[in-house]
């Protein structure tokens, strides 16, 4: 008799890819094949496949990750267009360029992650302060 590892994920692995590749965690991913979220772990250990379904596609999301982060930290250009039914056809009526300028927070965000030694959100100064008493300056003596 075929366990829950056959039944419910093996047949899926590719689902599980495209599930994983768009961000679904382990979590959703068992929920979605009705597998206890303890049981679907424990397949991760045991199968070489699963394994392999849950990370194909992580370096290649996290590099459109940082790509789309990127162009929010320095702005872009991209063309919207508009289409309308015309005698039964869509036609475009409109294209106009649109500007989005970069994101200052999302720029913040980026350098102080990337580049932690010269941008921190703390920054730490450090003060030689000697106080005297007012006796002790000579020069505002009458």
């Amino acid at each position: 008799m075929a366990g829950k590892y056959e039944t419910h994920v093996e047949p899926h692995l590719k689902e599980i890819e495209e599930m994983a590749a768009m961000g679904g965690t382990q979590k959703e991913i068992a929920k979605a094949l009705g597998v206890a979220y303890s049981s679907f772990r424990n397949y991760v250990k045991q199968h070489a496949a699963l394994q392999g379904a849950l990370t194909a596609n992580l370096v290649q999301t996290n590099l459109e990750a940082v790509g789309a982060f990127y162009r929010k930290v320095t702005g872009y250009r991209y063309t919207e267009t508009t289409k309308e039914l015309v005698d039964g056809k869509m036609v475009v009526t409109k294209k106009v360029e649109k500007v989005v300028p970069p994101d200052v927070s999302a720029g913040q965000f980026w350098l102080t992650n990337m580049m932690p030694d010269k941008f921190k959100n703390k920054q730490e100064i450090k003060t030689d302060v000697e106080i005297k008493k007012l006796e002790d300056f000579d020069e505002w003596k009458p």
